[in-house]
């Protein structure tokens, strides 16, 4: 990183499928020595293993060095296109599947801190994957970026810390999920086994380097205002750069907007990996700072138009009150009124445009119930010191967009039905809609809107019952498992 950590290379995998690219990552930059590739220019450069197939990995384990060599021979050296497969039409040599193993060695990874000394019981021998492939048959294929991976990882021998960027796809995983730690905006690749939960959830937490790169390390990152005030104290430069994002003055677009929600999730899965292990303190401390980062005057708790980015402020809310400190639960309370401030704001205005702009705008009114359903089955609005937030909740109006938003559930359901077999998760989604609009209308009590709902609900579960007594038992009690 340029002027900061003139130690690390940033490798853009985006890039090292070129060759003018990799032939950098062999040269060293700064303080930062060669990427460890042993291919040679011969055996990279572009119109050369450009793309590779591999059969489907089924827990054969290939020692991934052996792979590379044998995929480096120099009958490949003229080859765009590389296939590996038994019952391919043409194969260009011996079948490989798509399944790999990398050694580890346990002092090394001990002596250099790749893992703590504490957790030695949990290293294991061999790092151990299959690819996933989303093709029918099975088949993947690599593009010559995936084999330059594989060159790094076989010939790293732990030596230099490898991260991924938490910011990509999980196909720049190249399935390592499993072996991942999460140390902030990247994962660490690391030789303890976690379960894979996929999505966010990726890779194991240690809390303490965790909480000191969130906590301690990105503390606060507003800019000095020198126009305004040339006398400002001098600021100590930050170890890393990140800076603005908190600065109101800094105009932060879409993008930026819609990455934060990333960095908001990182924030509540440390929270929640502290209360796991009942660090409470610590845990209401990592929360507060994220309100610091991610402050609802610059960064909204809601965007009407990012569902994920609406839903990770849930979390964050919901994480408040999991702290089950008269604190959290203060913070919790305040900022779910502050939540029911965009929920109010956004019907009030689905009911002032025409119909036809409410049509343009379904997708979003659903997700608005969707929503306000989900922010108020996890706040416990039976308690007497939340009065103001009862107040709020029946300020929320609905009156044409819900019926609007009724009447093209109910016409999706009716077209599900059509084709009932291969539409069962789409029709429990359409229904449980329907019920998030019968809860929320009976909460702000308009009984009307209810009626409507719960009939509609009614109908379709008397239908299923019809086409099945098994499947209606199902369906009723999917949707009383949710309430």
């Amino acid at each position: 990183m340029e002027g900061y950590r003139t130690d690390v290379r940033v490798c853009n995998l985006s890039l090292l499928s070129t060759g003018w690219y990799i032939d950098q990552m062999k040269r060293k930059a700064y303080n930062s020595e060669p990427l460890p590739i042993s291919m040679e220019w011969s055996q990279y450069k572009d119109g050369t293993r450009d793309v590779i197939a591999l059969e489907g990995g089924h827990d054969q384990f290939l020692n991934i060095k052996d792979v590379v060599e044998y995929i480096k021979r120099p009958e490949f050296d003229q080859k765009r296109q590389l296939v590996f497969i038994s019952n391919a039409r043409y194969s260009d040599g011996k079948s490989i599947p798509a399944s790999f193993s990398l050694p580890v060695d346990k002092a090394k990874v001990l002596a250099n801190g790749t893992v703590d000394s504490t957790l030695a019981d949990q290293i294991v021998d061999h790092l151990s994957w299959n690819l996933r492939s989303d093709r029918g048959d099975g088949i993947n294929y690599l593009y010559k970026a995936y084999l330059v991976m594989m060159d790094i990882l076989a010939n790293n021998n732990w030596e230099r810390p490898i991260y991924y960027a938490s910011t990509t796809g999980s196909e720049a995983f190249f399935g390592l999920e499993s072996y991942f730690q999460l140390e902030g905006l990247a994962y660490r690749l690391v030789p303890i086994k976690t379960a894979y939960r996929g999505g966010y959830e990726s890779g194991r937490i240690n809390n303490d380097i965790l909480y000191n790169n969130l906590v301690n390390v990105f503390n606060d990152h507003k800019r000095v205002d020198r126009m305004n005030n040339p006398d400002a104290p001098a600021q100590e430069p930050y170890e890393y750069a990140w800076g603005g994002l908190n600065d109101p003055r800094v105009y932060n677009c879409e993008d930026n907007m819609r990455l934060t929600g990333l960095v908001r999730s990182i924030y509540i899965r440390l929270a929640n990996s502290l209360l796991a292990a009942g660090d409470t303190i610590r845990a209401e401390k990592t929360l507060d700072q994220c309100d610091i980062i991610l402050n609802d005057k610059i960064m909204p708790y809601k965007m009407t138009y990012q569902m994920n980015f609406s839903l990770f402020s849930l979390d964050f809310i919901k994480t408040y009150f999991a702290l089950n400190t008269s604190t959290g639960r203060e913070k919790a309370i305040e900022k779910t009124s502050r939540y029911l401030d965009y929920i109010i704001e956004d019907f009030a205005w689905y009911e002032s445009i025409s119909d036809q702009s409410r049509k343009w705008q379904t997708e979003n009114i659903l997700n608005e119930f969707v929503l306000t359903s989900q922010l108020l089955k996890q706040t416990p609005l039976n308690d007497a010191d939340l009065a103001a937030v009862k107040e709020k909740v029946k300020k929320i109006k609905f009156d044409q967009c819900g019926t609007q938003a009724l009447a093209l559930l109910c016409a999706d359901a009716d077209n599900i039905l059509k084709n009932f077999e291969n539409k069962q998760n789409e029709l429990a989604r359409k229904l449980s809609e329907m019920r998030d609009i019968a809860t929320l209308s009976t909460m702000i009590g308009n009984q009307q809107m209810a009626e409507k709902a719960n009939g509609a609900l009614d109908h379709y579960l008397q239908v299923l019952t019809s086409m099945d007594p098994y499947i209606g038992q199902a369906f009723k009690n999917f949707l009383n498992g949710e309430q």
